[in-house]
């Protein structure tokens, strides 16, 4: 997976998306600590979704079916989220290094996640969509050269 944000990003127009204060029901799901933060007009909530140890390389069953390998080894399944459409956002959080994914029009947590990076189903957030500092600006993603890695940033 890539770390922050790729040089080439610099170089594409930026795009805008609501704010979290504009956009319903968003979530945010932190991958190798996996949390859902689930925000609406009356506040928000926070529920983990999985916790990745890395000894498990996921694959797209493993994503929509979850697994549970122990407390510090699982995920729930996707499909849980879909109900929530295409607002949310993943915050991929790796170390003290974050990325922010902000799903296009019509694309469910199932349909990011487990779709090759080719697909293009998602745009680069440069700053924390939760904080309040937030602009809207997102980045489209320069195409990955790992056509078998799915969702995410790759």
């Amino acid at each position: 997976m890539t770390v922050g944000k790729p040089p080439s990003i610099n170089k594409r127009p930026m795009l805008t998306a609501s704010p979290p204060a504009l956009r319903r029901a968003t979530f945010f799901v932190a991958a190798m600590m996996a949390s859902l933060l689930l925000l609406s007009v009356a506040g928000s909530e926070e529920v983990v979704v999985g916790v990745l140890d890395g000894t498990r390389k996921l694959n797209a069953g493993d994503i929509k079916a979850g697994f549970r390998a122990g407390e510090k080894n699982f995920i729930t399944r996707c499909g849980d989220f879909d109900t929530h459409g295409d607002r949310f956002i993943v915050v991929l959080e790796m170390g003290n290094f974050s990325d922010y994914l902000v799903p296009k029009a019509g694309v469910t947590l199932c349909g990011l996640l487990t779709n090759p990076t080719g697909a293009q189903r998602y745009l680069y957030a440069p700053q924390d969509p939760r904080k309040a500092t937030w602009d809207g600006h997102t980045l489209p993603i320069a195409p990955s050269r790992y056509t078998t890695a799915l969702g995410g940033s790759a």
